[in-house]
């Protein structure tokens, strides 16, 4: 027979190595997020989507 207290053990062990997976994907999910909203700041800063009236020229 095996060892109820080692199988809980595990089946615990189990659970939190899967909370970890998780969470590591979270964090990763949060990150990219960010990331991709930063990217996109950038790129509307140096490439506005509205036009931007021109300076005028000196003759």
């Amino acid at each position: 027979m095996s060892n109820p207290l080692a199988s809980h053990s595990l089946r615990v062990l189990a659970l939190w190595a899967d909370m970890r997976v998780i969470s590591s994907a979270r964090y990763v999910e949060e990150r990219d997020r960010r990331l991709a909203e930063e990217v996109e700041h950038s790129l509307e800063t140096i490439f506005p989507l509205e036009p931007q009236p021109a300076a005028p020229v000196s003759p």
